[in-house]
């Protein structure tokens, strides 16, 4: 996977921004879409997590948007839609 495209990435991004709860926060999102698109790849062949997590990215990086929710949100928003994974 693309370096850009990991957790780890999107961690250091907000470390600087966000406290130890709230990353905390983040990280669980994460794992949720990661467990939730495990194995699905987009049509572009990368792994599906990938998409979600440049969306929370962009938010972070271009749009300079931290809010832990909205970050969340970013990492999850594929998951009811375009994964087995049921509310």
């Amino acid at each position: 996977m693309v370096y850009e495209s990991t957790y780890e990435h999107l961690a250091e991004r907000l470390l600087p921004h966000l406290n130890p709860e709230d990353l905390a926060r983040v990280r669980s999102a994460y794992e949720v879409a990661e467990t939730a698109h495990r194995g699905q790849m987009r049509d572009e062949g990368t792994p599906y997590i990938v998409h979600p997590v440049r969306v929370a990215l962009t938010l972070a990086s271009e749009l300079e948007i931290y809010a832990p929710r909205l970050i969340c949100s970013a990492l999850l928003h594929d998951v009811i839609e375009d994964s087995p994974t049921t509310r």
